[in-house]
């Protein structure tokens, strides 16, 4: 029987499965259930105790994998070993705090305009993560300052707490840096030849992204510029990891944390770093090359690096990859070795994710928020698995949805309202992906390349109906289709196609379900769209059960090769950058040039993807560019726009995976300078209203 007290027991269940980052579970006394709530997607927690081996490690998942929640478990056990030091660092929001962040004077005019905000935002998250990884130690030093001083003697100690200040205040004090900052750039300036890049109009830009990202006046204008831009600027971004690794002396950085550790007798100082990510493509690159690879590959094995990082956003640098460890976390990468019991596996983890919540949060049998008249615990499982693809975030917001729309009514959750919840979670979290591009501050290009994969997206459900009305009709006949109701979920292409998809699966649209060999021998990659896209089509999803069905997936009418081939050639071209060159190659030939460095066969000099959408261009250029926002402020006004009485900040924060602290800095600008918002005061607390203004001017 449901009680009120059951179903705000089973919200706080499904609420902290849901939560972003950081976002601590801890009890009514304030303290971590980490131990008690954390579940292992491998028995016997095997991905945490791979990730305590004293190796660097990459945590490779999707948003909602459980990265950070791997980090708060490693976090408790370092706490219990003597030797070693851990520090957690949130790259995401150190990074958006620097945006912000003021220039040091002395750098004006020491690097083209258009990229000293850049160079300055990248020195300061490089500055904020030294200071971060000196003040662990230091914290650590402080909590055990009694035992270094019985260790020690009470002057050494001494002297090593001066040598931690003074480490410190050189990485922090500008004044100090700048004595090495100014030669180090006066040579790559003479380097670079003075290269500039021509400004646009600032007038309607906020920051460098805005002057270097408008949408343009002109389509050919837009595109010799963007390649001019490009150029110069990587002939300095190319330099900048070789400026801070000088600029903050990092072999000097790397020889002090050493012989601080081995003073105080510590075996390894563990370094933690979060939603990388998350970071500019070409901030995490400079980062690498000047943190992470020098201090893992000098340190004598004393620093080990725990790296949380999205698949297909990933630079190893100079690390070493025969000495890292890689641990993947989505459902196909994490279960492949046994593709048989891959899926098996995969329902196992959900159920004791779930299992071990409801017992936590609720005391009691789960069978009772669940009709299970009808339908057993084990279809509840499968069906919940497939609505979120092992990703435990994904499965709190369906659960949630399900709270909302059932269990509030007294109602038990039935298989209708978890699919009705995929297709909600779908419309609320995923679909938005194409929404905030058309207003968001972002490279012409970049939007382009998002509207495309709106249209390829939309290319793979036409053709999954079409598939689907052909197998009712008889059209396409074989015992192996129910003409009922056929499965048509899943659709496969040859595996040299993965790369032009990955944008598509990081944002759920779809997932790799599995790889098999077709009919014809060829290595082919199998996807399935999102459930909640599926049954918003009505698009039935799975594969029948049986051993006879076990290549239902490599039917060849699913095989989506060649139209993924047509899209791309229709849609890209391989142009050379050389001006006085620009030959153009056919987009197929892609694999061919990346054999050769991407150098043009004619002239050597560099080849780019180009894109063909005279028609996207056009939409593009009908966009009013003075309404365009940066994402964070699309994201903002997105979440308002559907809540009409109004969110709190930390509220907003944990929907788009952010500190709130940024929320209330980004939300007092829109309401001072822009007027989209609304601020009123509740409690002490800032409540955040959309205006009438920026609804009619962005959602209507």
């Amino acid at each position: 029987m449901l009680t009120a007290q059951n179903i705000d027991n089973f919200f706080s269940a499904v609420d902290s499965l849901k939560k972003y980052r950081r976002a601590e579970i801890k009890d009514n006394k304030g303290n971590s259930l980490i131990n008690e709530l954390y579940v292992d997607a491998l028995p016997n927690e095997q991905i945490i105790k791979n990730c305590l081996k004293d190796n660097t490690t990459f945590l490779i998942g999707r948003k909602g994998t459980g990265k950070s929640t791997i980090f708060l478990r490693l976090e408790e056990e370092y706490k219990h070993k003597e030797q070693y030091i851990a520090c957690y660092i949130d790259a995401k929001t150190i990074f958006e705090s620097g945006i912000s962040s003021e220039m040091p004077i002395y750098l004006k005019d020491k690097m083209p305009n258009e990229l000293l905000s850049k160079y300055n935002l990248q020195r300061t998250f490089i500055q904020e993560i030294l200071v971060q990884i000196i003040n662990t130690i230091n914290k650590k030093y402080d909590s055990w300052l009694d035992r270094f001083k019985e260790l020690l003697g009470i002057r050494k100690a001494e002297e090593v707490k001066q040598k931690l200040t003074s480490f410190l205040q050189n990485i922090q004090k500008n004044e100090f840096l700048k004595d090495i900052e100014l030669p180090v750039l006066k040579e790559v300036k003479i380097k670079n030849g003075n290269n500039h890049i021509e400004n646009e109009d600032s007038s309607s830009t906020v920051g460098l992204s805005a002057k270097l990202n408008l949408v343009p006046e002109t389509n050919s204008f837009i595109e010799s510029r963007e390649i001019t831009q490009e150029t110069n600027t990587k002939k300095y971004e190319e330099e900048f990891s070789k400026i801070f690794l000088r600029v903050f002396q990092i072999k000097d950085v790397v020889i002090q944390i050493k012989d601080i550790l081995k003073i105080l007798k510590v075996k390894h100082l563990i370094v933690m770093i979060d939603d990388v990510s998350e970071i500019e493509e070409s901030a995490i690159k400079t980062f690498v090359d000047t943190l992470i690879a020098p201090l893992n590959n000098w340190s004598d094995e004393f620093i080990k690096f725990k790296i949380a990082v999205y698949p297909g956003r990933i630079h190893y640098g100079n690390i070493d990859r025969g000495k890292i460890d890689i641990i993947e976390l989505d459902f196909f990468n994490l279960y492949k070795v046994d593709r048989e019991l891959m899926e098996e596996r995969a329902i196992d983890f959900t159920k004791r994710l779930i299992n071990n919540r409801i017992d936590y949060f609720c005391k009691e049998p789960i069978e009772i928020f669940f009709d299970t008249k009808n339908e057993s615990m084990d279809m509840y499982y499968e069906i919940l698995f497939q609505t979120s693809m092992n990703i435990p975030r994904i499965l709190g917001y369906i659960l949630y949805y399900c709270h909302q729309n059932q269990l509030v009514y007294k109602r038990p959750i039935n298989r209708k309202s978890i699919e009705s919840a995929a297709q909600t979670y779908y419309e609320n979290n995923i679909y938005p992906f194409f929404d905030k591009s058309t207003y968001s501050l972002m490279a012409y290009r970049d939007k382009i390349s998002v509207l495309q994969q709106k249209r390829l997206i939309g290319l793979y459900i036409d053709k999954l109906k079409e598939l689907k009305k052909k197998i009712i009709t008889g059209e396409l006949s074989s015992n192996m289709y129910d003409s009922i109701l056929p499965f048509t979920s899943h659709f496969y292409v040859n595996s040299i196609f993965e790369h032009f998809l990955s944008t598509l699966e990081l944002n759920f649209f779809i997932t790799k379900y599995a790889e098999l060999s077709d009919r014809d021998g060829r290595k082919v990659s199998i996807y399935a769209i999102n459930y909640g896209l599926a049954n918003k089509y009505n698009l039935r999803w799975g594969k029948p059960k049986g051993t006879q069905y076990r290549k239902y997936f490599i039917s060849r009418p699913f095989d989506f090769s060649t139209y993924t081939n047509n899209f791309l050639r229709e849609t890209k071209q391989i142009v050379c950058t050389n001006p006085a060159c620009r030959e153009i190659y056919p987009y197929d030939e892609l694999e061919i040039f990346r054999r050769y460095q991407m150098k043009c066969p004619k002239c050597y000099g560099n080849l780019e993807i180009e894109f063909i959408a005279d028609d996207l261009k056009d939409e593009l250029n009908n966009i009013d560019s003075t309404l365009l926002l940066p994402n964070i402020e699309y994201s903002i006004l997105f979440e308002l726009n559907k809540a009409p009485n109004g969110v709190f900040a930390r509220d907003i924060a944990e929907e788009l995976d952010v500190s709130y602290q940024l929320v209330g800095k980004r939300a007092k600008r829109m309401d001072n300078v822009k007027h989209l918002i609304q601020r009123k005061h509740v409690k002490g607390r800032a409540l955040y209203i959309i205006t009438e203004e920026a609804k009619n001017k962005y959602f209507n």
